[in-house]
């Protein structure tokens, strides 16, 4: 929500994100109050959870086409009986025999409602703009460089409008963020009521909860 709520990205990739987000919306993974359970079992195992929908599998499938046709029976065109895979299933369906299972996620907050309302607001309202005196705080809290403050918080949109001095300064910080780092440190900023981006105290207590994440993470700035 919030690379789309910058409006990062060019036409194209915002989108997809569009799309995305519309599709992850009308998911059972978004709905509240659901239990999903991440594991591992034979292909055979999974077979009635996934027949049923009531589990998916979540690595990269058996890739038949790079195997001589016939080298091993399958119980269905893709998965291999014998092979463990990763899947996710609901709580509600029975744990298919064999599997190895982490502990039960539950899904808390109405993600449906959020992704519904924020595509909303966002499509009547367009992006979003950090007032300056929000991005001067903002610097303020985390230490970083004022092109870089503009650019975590949208005012500027790629990282190659920065100078080079401060292209260099992200990259030693953000960066190094893996994908799943960077959509956790964006993630803290988004409300819960995402629509709440879109007023100008929304706004600064986004972006003092980004500063809060980015300094639990990189360390806070000397002090003065």
């Amino acid at each position: 929500m919030w690379r789309l709520a910058l409006e990062r990205g060019n036409r194209e990739e915002r989108e997809c994100l569009l799309v995305l987000l519309r599709t992850w919306a009308d998911q059972p993974f978004a709905v509240q109050g659901a239990t999903w359970v991440e594991g591992n079992a034979t292909g055979a195992a999974l077979g009635p959870s996934l027949a049923a929908g009531k589990a998916v599998v979540i690595e990269t499938p058996f890739d038949l086409w790079s195997h001589k046709r016939g080298s091993a029976p399958h119980w269905s065109p893709r998965y291999l009986p014998e092979r463990r895979y990763v899947y996710l299933r609901s709580g509600d369906a029975p744990a298919p025999e064999g599997a190895e299972e982490q502990e039960p996620i539950r899904i808390d907050r109405d993600d449906a409602g959020r992704l519904r309302a924020f595509l909303e607001t966002f499509e009547r309202n367009g992006p979003i703009t950090f007032e300056p005196e929000v991005i001067k705080a903002f610097r303020k809290q985390t230490g970083v460089m004022g092109p870089v403050a503009e650019f975590l918080l949208g005012a500027r949109r790629s990282i190659t409008d920065l100078s080079k001095g401060a292209q260099r300064a992200y990259r030693k910080t953000g960066g190094e963020l893996t994908p799943a780092e960077r959509a956790r440190l964006y993630g803290a900023a988004v409300p819960d009521d995402p629509t709440d981006l879109w007023l100008p105290e929304g706004r600064a207590e986004a972006a003092e909860r980004l500063a809060r994440a980015w300094v639990e993470r990189f360390g806070a700035p000397p002090a003065r």
